[in-house]
């Protein structure tokens, strides 16, 4: 059977609640445009993890060149997010994935 769609986040608390899965900080707690800036790195950094492990697991080559391009646009976007926060923009290019 085909994987079950993603359900559109449609409240502040439904975001909440899927940031909390992931173990990043409520969004709706942010009182900052750094403190939100920061979740969503945070928000990529999980999504970078997860589907970095996904691409272990994966056996079509198709699904695995899929992955591979939302990790690239995900890891753009988190050099951005770095930059805008002062930080290092590629902290450690050769990091094993998170498990």
């Amino acid at each position: 059977p085909p994987p079950p769609r993603p359900v559109p986040l449609r409240t502040p608390a439904e975001l909440d609640r899927a940031a909390a899965a992931l173990g990043v900080a409520a969004p709706s707690a942010a009182a900052t445009s750094r403190a939100r800036l920061r979740i969503l790195l945070a928000l990529e950094e999980a999504s970078l993890a997860s589907l970095g492990l996904a691409c272990g697991r994966l056996t079509q080559p198709h699904l695995l060149e899929t992955a591979a391009t939302i990790m690239s646009c995900q890891a753009q976007h988190c050099v951005v997010l770095r930059e805008t926060l002062g930080r290092e923009p590629l902290p450690d290019p050769f990091a094993p994935p998170r498990r």
